[in-house]
């Protein structure tokens, strides 16, 4: 028998008692969930419009880390805008942007991208 099940044949769905285990009150469960915004834990949007953005050129020098976005892993293309961080890593803006709103580390190297 499930403890749903269990908590129902007691007659009160929002609590059960297993043997021997800890009086459970679902409803003081909800009232430790945290309530309103969400914290942030990305840049904010203003933070990232504010990085850099660069037209890719490939060079001799070029590594072969540095011919592909290491998000989506597709190669750049000569001409293509990219966005630089801190740590001097780039990405497609399409692919660092999405990513930036939930970290503040760049993907490769968790360098800080926050003052």
């Amino acid at each position: 028998m499930d403890l749903f099940a269990a908590a129902l044949m007691m007659g009160r769905p929002d609590t059960f008692t297993a043997p021997g285990a800890l009086h459970i009150h679902f409803g003081d469960l909800f009232d430790l969930l945290p309530r309103g915004e969400p914290p942030s834990v990305g840049l904010s949007g203003n933070d990232i419009e504010r990085l850099p953005t660069m037209t890719y050129r490939k060079t001799s020098k070029s590594s072969s880390t540095d011919e592909k976005c290491a998000i989506c892993l597709s190669e750049y293309k000569n001409g293509e805008t990219v966005k630089r961080l801190r740590c001097k890593h780039f990405f497609h803006p399409n692919c660092i942007d999405p990513w930036l709103k939930t970290s503040t580390q760049c993907p490769i190297c968790r360098g800080q991208q926050t003052d």
